[in-house]
């Protein structure tokens, strides 16, 4: 799992003119780190592992064929499940789409993956 740290200056601060905070001031830098809240993994060519890292939750796992059309769908609750993994072993040769998508139909993450 990748981190990823960015600086964030805000927005407004009580100082003077050399970076001192002074009373009631907040920090000059603020640090941040941004990690996923999903993780997928395609081992083998046979299988699809989901790591829930953040409770976003209710998805749904979709498998879609090159045209589209959902062939497998598992669904999860991130509250609960820390992931999820989907059996491929049996789709035929082509081209997939694998997508997480919420209760509310907004994609989290979408990945393309070929079975040969």
């Amino acid at each position: 799992m990748t981190a990823v740290s960015t600086t964030l200056l805000p927005s407004s601060y009580i100082g003077d003119d050399k970076g001192k905070v002074g009373d009631g001031g907040i920090m000059l830098y603020s640090r941040m780190s941004f990690i996923p809240p999903i993780t997928i993994h395609i081992t083998n060519k046979d299988n699809i592992e989901v790591i829930f890292t953040t409770d976003i939750g209710k998805v749904s796992g979709l498998v879609r064929d090159y045209s589209g059309i959902a062939i497998i769908q598992l669904n999860a609750d991130t509250s609960k499940d820390t992931g999820m993994n989907i059996n491929i072993s049996n789709l035929p040769t082509g081209t997939y789409t694998f997508t997480i998508v919420t209760e509310q139909g907004s994609i989290v993450k979408s990945e393309k993956f070929t079975v040969d």
